[in-house]
């Protein structure tokens, strides 16, 4: 549900799928400063707690699309938050996995991740027009 309210929903779905990547770029980024930098048990920490914050104050503004003005800001930072932590933690786990998996085994499960969080995205605004 995300996917659809990251803006107004009468911005395009290229730009849409754009914006989202110009902010997975930017957590990208951050995250693999933050690797070589910190604590990575106290960031994974840090990191599933901020996700469960935004999440929760994302649900509680049902519905997305009915806003306007300063409660629609609202909801668009909420869903850059989330795609910011989202991000940082696939990339920061990712990271993680590489230093203590084989090559082969690091490989198909990036691999895999990377293709299916893309896909799940690209899809979900199919799904989403359909089960409405």
């Amino acid at each position: 549900m995300s996917a659809n309210s990251q803006l107004d929903s009468n911005k395009s779905y290229t730009f849409n799928i754009a914006f989202a990547g110009v902010i997975e770029i930017i957590a990208y980024l951050v995250s693999m400063l933050t690797s070589l930098n910190v604590s990575r048990i106290l960031v994974i920490k840090r990191m599933l707690m901020a996700a469960a914050f935004f999440h929760l104050l994302y649900y509680f503004v049902i519905p997305h699309n009915k806003y306007t003005g300063f409660p629609k800001a609202v909801v668009i930072v909420l869903d850059i938050c989330i795609r910011m932590v989202m991000s940082f933690g696939n990339t920061f786990l990712a990271i993680y996995s590489i230093e203590l998996f084989p090559t082969s085994i690091r490989h198909f499960a990036l691999g895999m991740l990377g293709f299916i969080t893309k896909l799940m995205y690209m899809v979900s605004f199919i799904l989403d027009t359909f089960f409405t």
